[in-house]
């Protein structure tokens, strides 16, 4: 039986995520006229990449880059895709109330990296903080169901 170590799993999953990266490049590329919100999205992926590519290179670049840097991209990414998702479905949402919303994770999670080092504080206020960003995306959906 072939065994995996994590290494080559996270190797594959941030190459994974390079590919759908291209994708919706290639989809954006080809529809940004057509659809809106495909930019929002574009930047989601990118920032989930390249998030993922720095969280992976843990221990050759300074803490600030391989864990500050990384989970910023990615928690600013989701909230891309929130931007995108409401543009999309021809939603209004407050994109100020986000943006502060990131900005604050952003200072708060620089701050646990330097003054509260513990990995479960951490992974607890990531977590915590993007739940409502993800539960924005459920309501989008109940919205669109609901309204056909």
């Amino acid at each position: 039986m072939l065994k995996l170590d994590m290494t080559t799993t996270v190797t594959i999953y941030v190459l994974v995520n390079y590919v759908c990266t291209f994708m919706i490049f290639l989809t954006w590329y080809q529809n940004k006229e057509k659809f809106s919100g495909l930019s929002y999205m574009l930047y989601d992926f990118l920032f989930q990449s390249i998030g993922m590519t720095l969280a992976a290179a843990y221990g050759l670049f300074p803490a600030f880059f391989t864990i500050g840097l990384a989970n910023i991209l990615m928690f600013t990414g989701a909230t891309l895709f929130l931007f995108g998702m409401a543009m999309f479905l021809q939603l209004s949402i407050n994109k100020r109330f986000y943006l502060f919303y990131s900005l604050a994770f952003s200072l708060i999670y620089i701050y646990c990296i330097y003054f509260e080092p513990f990995y479960r504080i951490r992974a607890l206020l990531f977590n915590g903080m993007i739940l409502p960003i993800f539960s924005s995306h459920r309501v989008f959906d109940f919205l669109c169901f609901t309204a056909e």
